[in-house]
């Protein structure tokens, strides 16, 4: 495997549009396997629903998981590390997206902090690992999309700490870099989700989460894709064939607020028992509209859900 630099024609287009409240006839159904004492995380689903994402046992170490027809089934990659958090970094396995033939992206976390990622193609797990981020506790690439022709979209860190997003496509990584992008710990790009197009939604983040920008890269061109609600910004991390978008937006008091975006259309989906909590966030949109994500409640528990839309985004 090589790694080249990205040939991105960098021509920046801001998209504006309105934005509106959710139907009432949102339904919410929570996905929390039992092991998941300290909370779950669902991070995308396929075309039948099937929803996968990770857990912290009782240890507070992170266990990728599926759920499929009601059945919860764990899933971790054999490197992964089974010690306590350093840092605030687990160690373990979180699964992050899934493709229509059933190929899973995910990441996992050594015994040494080292973070490395991979591809679970028929139950065998292929690493996945820029050569551009060093190998060392607390560095490494963070694999988070996958389309049906096998491109991979994610993220690593340089010596600095800073972020670069990046695509795996043919054997090569190129990396991303967003217009204007910060440099500095934990500052950069992050690319989050591919489509069967090529099109790929990444946001930007400045500081400690103090402030976030969402973009779409389209035949080259980078589209700003922000809520107008986003005082704090827009994180955008999954799009379907149809170019649905979903992430979140932030309020001012850095609450998050489940986003959904179609025909410069915003629209706020909520899951009702965030109330009092740190919000919600929408990861992935599959093929029929149906949505993973998870909810932060007031007791900082995290929880995971899949979301069927009380309406067409599309048709506003």
């Amino acid at each position: 495997m090589k790694t080249r630099h990205a040939s991105i024609l960098v021509i920046l287009i801001l998209i504006t549009g309105q934005s509106v409240q959710a139907s009432a006839d949102d339904t919410f159904i929570e996905i929390n396997p039992p092991e998941g004492v300290h909370g779950t995380r669902a991070w995308s689903l396929d075309a039948q629903d099937d929803v996968i994402g990770s857990y912290e046992d009782a240890n507070r170490v992170r266990h990728g998981f599926i759920w499929h027809d009601g059945e919860f089934a764990t899933i971790d990659d054999p490197n992964a590390g089974h010690g306590r958090p350093l840092h605030g970094v687990p160690q373990g396995t979180t699964l992050y997206d899934i493709n229509g033939f059933g190929d899973i992206t995910g990441r996992y976390y050594n015994s040494n902090y080292e973070s490395h990622s991979f591809v679970l193609r028929a139950g065998t797990f292929t690493p996945i690992d820029d050569p551009a981020s060093p190998v060392e506790p607390f560095h490494g690439t963070q694999a988070d999309g996958i389309n049906d022709a096998g491109d991979i979209v994610g993220d690593f860190n340089d010596e600095d700490f800073t972020v670069h997003g990046f695509v795996f496509h043919d054997g090569a990584y190129t990396t991303i870099d967003a217009p204007d992008a910060e440099h500095g710990r934990n500052e950069g790009t992050h690319a989050f989700g591919i489509n069967n197009a090529g099109d790929i939604v990444l946001f930007t983040q400045a500081g400690q989460g103090d402030l976030f920008e969402g973009y779409l890269l389209s035949d080259g061109r980078f589209k700003k894709i922000n809520d107008p609600h986003g005082v704090l910004g827009t994180v955008v991390e999954g799009i379907n064939a149809a170019g649905i978008i979903v992430g979140e937006w932030y309020d001012s008091n850095g609450v998050s607020h489940g986003m959904v975006y179609c025909n410069g259309i915003f629209t706020t989906h909520d899951d009702p028992n965030a109330v009092g909590g740190l919000g919600t966030g929408l990861k992935k949109i599959n093929a029929h509209g149906d949505i993973a994500g998870w909810y932060t409640d007031a007791h900082n528990q995290d929880h995971g859900f899949l979301l069927r839309l009380g309406h067409d985004p599309c048709d506003e």
